[in-house]
């Protein structure tokens, strides 16, 4: 067989070559040279001829081993006269299988498509695969959290405070402190629990009241407290000596009687200010003897000026230090009672014209505003706990207490034989009824409490008033999901009111 230099061969430098296959046809021969690499084979040398066998009908494949070599002398092919750097060609007998080279091409190409659609494979079933876990995971977690009944507590602390997860109980001295981890999310069981974030000097407190699994305000049935920082500014007092405002901060809170699952719902509101003591009669009486205050017309309702000027007043700031009740209801330091709730709701407008000075606005509370400070972040059902046991009935000022005179508590004795909610308010159970700014109009889940028309001023209708007072006989007008009702015009020995006050944009 004689074999000639094809010009499309190639050099090779010491590696091992081997030819793929010869296939006779028509007595001529076709060899290929191929090299084997790292990633595959590649062709090095064509080369062809005739078979010189006239026996031969069709040649059996060889297979040609040998070595190119640079440093050897290059053989003269004799048929082109051409160097053949593929030099060192021998034949091998006898020849093994054919279509060697084919097939381990073949190999090489079926490997790269596997390996191509592993890739691919794994780029599609991977992702897959890590959701059904995730998700798998997560449904197996809220089984766990649906089993025992819990809710998701989230909290926001952006402004880096030292933050304490506390569960109430019974009292303001009966909680437990929890840990809630460097994640500040935790799951929780039902029950009432608030949130201390501590910055610098202040502390702030954020109610967490939970009912059942999934229960919050939030998305997916979550709690989300978002700690903001304490307002730098507060609102002005009328006079120097008054105790400054209680700060409530923005939130949800639950809402309505606990004893009546259908009634209670979350609310949110914005933060705002409140008197810790009701409107005493000395600012009162400040009011009345203003000039441009009790007097005027511009801080009345269209209602409230028709019955002033037909009505008088009897509030017990009116009261002369000689008068036989002067000393039970008529001292500076004592709550304004007798008064009605147009004469409340005026002295707000007046108080707001004479010390706001533009940036402060003074009103009654709104219900939804007045039982979320009076529960406190504690929730509690009664001013300073969840229930009103023999040995808790001191706490109040009402009718059943012995220790206590008939009559209004003043600022000082309030300092001296009561104490505050965890938000610094006194007397939201007892002492005297309160007026808010609603009208009398149910609620309850499917129908909910909203900010409308029922806080209007020129609103018609009862208006709510809450809390009990120092003439109370019954536990039930100190539960503060108790709600009395007033037309406006009405007053009484035993009603009075406190203000709160909002920042204005």
């Amino acid at each position: 067989m004689v074999l000639f230099c094809h010009p499309l061969r190639s050099a090779c430098t010491r590696r091992y070559a081997f030819l793929q296959r010869s296939h006779c046809k028509r007595r001529s021969v076709s060899l290929t040279l191929w090299q084997p690499g790292r990633y595959g084979a590649r062709r090095i040398a064509y080369l062809a001829g005739q078979c010189d066998d006239p026996r031969c009908r069709r040649c059996s494949d060889v297979a040609v081993f040998g070595w190119c070599d640079d440093q050897h002398p290059p053989a003269r092919c004799r048929a082109l006269d051409v160097d053949c750097s593929a030099a060192l060609l021998v034949p091998s007998s006898p020849a093994p299988s054919g279509h060697l080279g084919k097939i381990r091409l073949s190999r090489i190409r079926l490997k790269r498509a596997f390996s191509l659609a592993g890739v691919v494979l794994a780029g599609i079933v991977v992702p897959i695969l890590l959701i059904w876990l995730t998700t798998r995971s997560h449904e197996e977690s809220e089984e766990v959290h649906h089993s025992r009944n819990e809710t998701e507590v989230i909290v926001s602390n952006t402004i880096g405070a030292s933050i304490r997860l506390v569960r109430s109980g019974r009292n303001l001295d009966a909680v437990v402190e929890l840990q809630l981890g460097r994640s500040e999310r935790v799951w929780q069981p039902p029950g009432n629990y608030f949130l201390s974030a501590a910055l610098l000097a202040d502390t702030i407190f954020f109610p967490i009241p939970l009912t059942g699994y999934r229960c919050g305000p939030d998305d997916g049935g979550s709690f989300i407290v978002a700690v903001r920082r304490k307002p730098t500014e507060f609102p002005p007092r009328l006079f120097a000596d008054l105790s400054g405002y209680a700060y409530i901060p923005s939130g949800s809170f639950l809402f309505g009687d606990r004893q009546n699952p259908r009634e209670q719902h979350y609310l949110w509101l914005t933060g705002f200010f409140v008197g810790p003591f009701e409107v005493t009669n000395r600012e009162f009486r400040a009011f009345i003897n203003d000039s441009t205050g009790y007097a005027s017309d511009a801080h009345w309702t269209e209602q409230g000026i028709r019955w002033k000027h037909k009505s008088r007043s009897n509030a017990s700031a009116l009261l002369p230090a000689s008068h036989t009740d002067f000393k039970r209801f008529g001292r500076d330091d004592q709550p304004v009672t007798w008064v009605t709730w147009y004469e409340a709701n005026a002295f707000c407008k007046w108080l707001t014209t004479r010390i706001g000075d533009g940036k402060w606005l003074f009103s009654l509370p709104t219900e939804a505003e007045w039982e979320k400070c009076a529960r406190g972040p504690d929730n509690f059902d009664y001013g300073l706990g969840m229930g009103l046991s023999d040995d808790e009935v001191p706490l109040y000022n009402w009718k059943k207490n012995p220790d206590a005179r008939i009559t209004v508590v003043g600022v000082a004795d309030s300092y001296k034989h009561y104490r505050p909610n965890r938000y610094g308010m006194f007397h939201v159970s007892g002492n005297v009824v309160e007026w808010t700014q609603t009208t009398n109009v149910s609620f309850n889940r499917e129908r909910p409490y909203a900010d409308d028309e029922r806080n209007h001023d020129n609103a018609s209708g009862l208006r709510v008033a809450r809390g009990g007072s120092w003439y109370s006989a019954s536990i039930a007008h100190l539960y503060l999901a108790y709600r009395d009702a007033f037309q406006p015009e009405h007053s009484s020995q035993e009603i009075g009111f406190r203000i709160v006050a909002k920042r204005l944009p």
